[in-house]
């Protein structure tokens, strides 16, 4: 039991590490929100951020990067794996006209996360060295 604790917990710094590395407090930003599930809808467009002129409310989504299941999947999925400084296209309907929008993803600051990742990789830590201890005093 205490080998599979020590596995998982090896495996959670690897992947907060890496986080803190890779993304630091760098979020993707893309300007824009829309309706949740299938048949999507642009509800908003941040007039400072980077879909600012090119989408407008009440665009209808009708593909991603050319993939139409946008449709039926909703647009979650697509945002999920979006990376700072990348470009995607969205074919989008405005008022019966069919468009495509090339759009770059922006960054957000947000220390937030970066102070939960870092809290809870040091919790797991604390909690880890307090189960080791013990087991050794335990054991000795």
């Amino acid at each position: 039991m205490a080998l599979g604790m020590s596995v998982v917990t090896a495996l959670f710094f690897v992947v907060s590490a890496n986080a803190i590395v890779t993304m630091g407090d760098r979020w993707p930003l893309v300007g824009w929100s829309s309706t949740p599930g299938q048949r999507p809808l642009v509800t908003s467009v941040d007039s400072t951020g980077p879909a600012a002129g090119l989408l407008q409310t009440g665009d209808a989504i009708v593909a991603f990067n050319g993939d139409s299941r946008i449709v039926q999947l909703g647009v979650a999925v697509y945002r999920r794996f979006m990376a700072v400084d990348s470009t995607y296209t969205m074919r989008v309907n405005r008022a019966g006209t069919e468009s495509d929008v090339r759009l770059t993803v922006g960054e957000t600051r947000d220390s937030d996360s970066l102070l939960l990742v870092v809290s809870l990789w040091l919790a797991a830590l604390v909690t880890v060295r307090g189960r080791h201890s013990y087991c050794c005093v335990q054991a000795g």
